[in-house]
């Protein structure tokens, strides 16, 4: 959901300005006062970076990576957006000027005043290789640029993982450390200023490194770390019996981590909630809300050509999974959320009959089903738990239109998917068997 925030000119802003403490591990300039200072998080035992990353550590990065953090959205350009590849000769190596690999034009974004564009995150030199992992680390914990100069720029979502665990963030530096090199440079990366995250410079001939803090001048208003459950606006679940969603009511153990991957992973409020990540939030999760006053950023309104997308209200409201949207009453149930982050079908939509062979309609972008739907049964489900644990808020929200249905989005004019491979190919492909880079290097 949050990689396409810039393409509407709704990215949160940021600074690196202010009297900060000093970075005691000289990964480039002052942190903020009030943001986790780099270095206080400890490594995990067992694993990256005090040793070689194990098995179970890269597989936890790729899952972060591709399917619940959906990276491939911006560093992936070769499916538009539309899902991960690990097969592909150039994943996660950013945006690609080519047009026969990046037809969409993905990873390039309009930031006001500035142009972003996705970073190569694999380890090459036109890449991440002269990061080392604690530098890669703190980048996702501080938001701290390699080469000081500054906060990485949005629509690089580091506020959200800031609040993830130290593991989950280890796993992903060793995952991004593993896979294949692939040469292809990124704005000022041929100048030797590879940067992790987004590469950004004013429109027109370059004018030196890239710095967002001349054009981002606020720090993110979402809190760090989460506040504690239950927060303003969920309803607090106290069952710890039973196996939970499906087949039974939803536990308190489903709930919590529903709520870490909404909050901290899969970035749902990028879109959903005014770009807040608060639960505190009285619109928590509301969706788009038309008011300079309660979203100044107009978060959650899409413009992707004709298409006019205007992001929904997730809390079991009438006015948002509270009806089934057609006029005929009815919540969406459990079965429906899961259904739409695996399938990326809505219940409310007319699909072709069975047999047919006309394609599906599915949900439109920039929702990431086609990276969701790799996520596992226990997560999707722990999402959907969570989100009918919410507060009700009132906010109807108009539909989405335009001309072109949403097949346009999935299907050129063959009818051929233009979709990710489902499921994920098995691990490692050949682009995830690069272990060259040494654990010691922190």
């Amino acid at each position: 959901m949050r990689k396409w925030l810039a393409i509407v000119g709704a990215a949160v802003l940021l600074t690196g300005c202010g009297g900060g403490s000093s970075d005691p591990n000289n990964v480039g300039g002052p942190v903020p006062d009030g943001y986790p200072q780099p270095g206080s998080s400890t490594f995990p035992p067992g694993g990256y970076p005090t040793t070689p990353p194990t098995v179970a550590q890269l597989l936890r990065g790729r899952y972060l990576v591709s399917s619940a953090g959906a990276c491939n959205d911006c560093h992936f350009p070769e499916t538009g957006g539309l899902g991960p590849d690990p097969t592909s000769p150039f994943w996660m190596s950013g945006f690609n000027e080519d047009p026969t690999i990046n037809p969409t034009g993905l990873g390039a974004f309009a930031e006001g005043p500035i142009q972003s564009f996705a970073a190569n995150l694999t380890p090459d030199v036109t890449g991440i290789s002269n990061h080392s992992p604690l530098e890669l680390f703190n980048g996702l914990t501080t938001g701290q640029h390699h080469h000081n100069f500054g906060l990485l720029c949005q629509p690089m979502d580091w506020p959200v993982y800031r609040n993830m665990t130290s593991d989950d963030k280890w796993a992903i530096v060793a995952y991004l450390k593993s896979i294949a090199p692939v040469n292809n440079p990124v704005s000022f990366a041929e100048q030797g200023n590879g940067s992790f995250g987004f590469s950004t410079q004013p429109p027109g001939p370059p004018l030196g490194p890239p710095n967002c803090n001349a054009f981002q001048p606020t720090l993110p208003t979402s809190p760090a770390p989460i506040p504690a459950y239950p927060a303003g606006n969920e309803i607090p679940v106290t069952n710890t019996q039973g196996p939970g969603l499906p087949t039974a009511p939803a536990t308190l153990a489903q709930v919590l981590n529903g709520r870490y991957l909404v909050t901290s992973v899969c970035d749902c409020a990028s879109c959903h909630g005014q770009a807040n990540d608060d639960p505190n939030n009285p619109n928590w999760l509301a969706g788009y809300i038309d008011s300079p006053t309660l979203n100044p950023t107009n978060t959650g309104f899409f413009q992707l050509g004709p298409e006019t997308v205007i992001v929904p209200n997730l809390t079991p409201d009438p006015t948002g999974l509270g009806s089934n949207g057609d006029g005929s009453g009815g919540a969406w149930t459990a079965q429906d959320i899961f259904n739409v982050l695996r399938t990326g079908l809505l219940p409310n939509v007319q699909q072709p009959p069975q047999g047919s062979q006309a394609p599906p309609n599915f949900v439109l972008p920039p929702m990431p089903w086609p990276s969701f739907r790799n996520m596992s049964d226990a997560d999707l489900w722990s999402i959907v738990a969570y989100i009918q644990s919410l507060k009700p808020v009132h906010n109807p929200v108009q539909a989405s239109n335009g001309p072109i249905p949403s097949v346009g989005f999935y299907f050129d004019q063959h009818g051929n998917p233009l979709t990710s491979p489902f499921p994920m190919p098995p691990y490692p492909t050949q682009q995830e068997i690069n272990f060259s880079d040494p654990a010691s290097d922190q």
